[in-house]
């Protein structure tokens, strides 16, 4: 099953946790907005966007921020196409 969402702060906090596998990103309708894609066969977005919303995800800063820089720069790759 593949879980989509257009919050960049969600994704990046899912990347970092490693919750879902990221599967890349696609241009949403919505101009200059992308959509991060994962992986989520065992159907966890679903909690995981809860434990996000509680701020229950917890990740090192330095995790963080490369996951922040890692989907920034996939963000910026899909926008130029």
């Amino acid at each position: 099953m593949k879980y989509q969402t257009l919050n960049q702060n969600l994704a990046v906090a899912l990347h970092a946790t490693n919750l879902l596998p990221f599967l890349g990103c696609r241009k949403a309708d919505t101009a200059n907005r992308v959509v991060f894609e994962f992986d989520d066969p065992g159907n966890v977005a679903p909690q995981a966007e809860l434990d996000y919303a509680a701020s229950r995800v917890v990740a090192p800063v330095n995790v963080v921020l490369a996951a922040q820089r890692f989907l920034r720069q996939r963000t910026t790759e899909t926008l130029k196409g």
